[in-house]
């Protein structure tokens, strides 16, 4: 439940990416906002402190952003050939 609706907020603000003016770095409001949303989910559903549960935030947020440049690397390749 925490890593998915982390990830469905994430996803949502990636796929809202393009309706954006280029002003705001959409991208980056979303991973904020996914690692609110898993901060607080985190503190209500292990009964953990802010401070426990920023770490696992973080580094759920660091997983995300690795597997979406992975994913894009992937698909510019596949574009390409």
């Amino acid at each position: 439940m925490v890593s998915f609706s982390g990830l469905a907020v994430a996803s949502a603000f990636a796929l809202a990416a393009p309706l954006m003016p280029s002003s705001i770095p959409i991208m980056d409001v979303g991973i904020v906002f996914a690692v609110i949303s898993w901060i607080l989910l985190l503190k209500h559903y292990h009964e953990t402190g802010w401070l426990e549960s920023l770490p696992s935030a973080f580094l759920a947020a660091i997983v995300y952003i690795v597997i979406v440049a992975v994913a894009s690397g992937f698909s510019l390749l596949l574009l390409q050939g």
